[in-house]
């Protein structure tokens, strides 16, 4: 038995240094992608390339949570609020979306459901849901194949009680 667990010792040891070491050659640089999460351009998310927007087609992006956070940005010429969410999948993505939109709300709502670092580093899929209405979309988060179902949503003007699932949802994925 104590042989049985120095190899798998020696297995877990080897994944972990595969997984750290750089790819080398040519590819994106390191710095995060930016997706943008909207129906404004004819899909449910979408990045920029050379300034224009392009759709992406997959209905789903499955990855690792690495970290949230709510960050002021200008867009035309406004101050606003946005969601990120950092994930590394085929490589590292910043997720945008607005900070109070039914996205986001649904997002949070999901992720609060869970103890402090439990979603950090954890594989997750999340799944932008067009809503009945042109302007709506909803997110659907998938952890370990399971659909996760939030147990608290409060009416949007309610925002105490955003508030404080916010600051669960922060906790769940960044440890804190």
């Amino acid at each position: 038995m104590e042989e049985l667990l120095k190899v798998l010792t020696e297995i877990r040891d080897l994944l972990a240094q595969q997984q750290s070491q750089e790819k080398l050659g040519f590819g994106p640089p390191p710095s995060p992608a930016t997706i943008f999460i909207n129906r404004s351009h004819g899909g449910v998310w979408y990045r920029l390339e050379n300034g224009s927007p392009a759709v992406i087609q997959e209905q789903a992006l499955t990855c690792r949570l690495q970290g949230i956070g709510f960050e002021t940005v200008s867009r035309r010429d406004k101050e606003t609020s946005k969601l990120h969410i950092r994930v590394t999948a085929d490589r590292q993505y910043t997720l945008e979306a607005g900070g109070t939109t039914q996205f986001s709300r649904s997002f949070l709502a999901a992720c609060a459901t869970f103890p402090a670092g439990a979603l950090h580093s954890k594989i997750v899929t999340i799944q932008p849901v067009p809503g009945e209405d042109d302007s709506v979309l909803f997110c659907r988060l998938w952890v370990g194949g399971e659909l996760v179902r939030a147990t608290e949503v409060p009416s949007a003007g309610d925002s105490e009680a955003w508030r404080a699932i916010a600051k669960r949802a922060l906790a769940a994925v960044n440890g804190q």
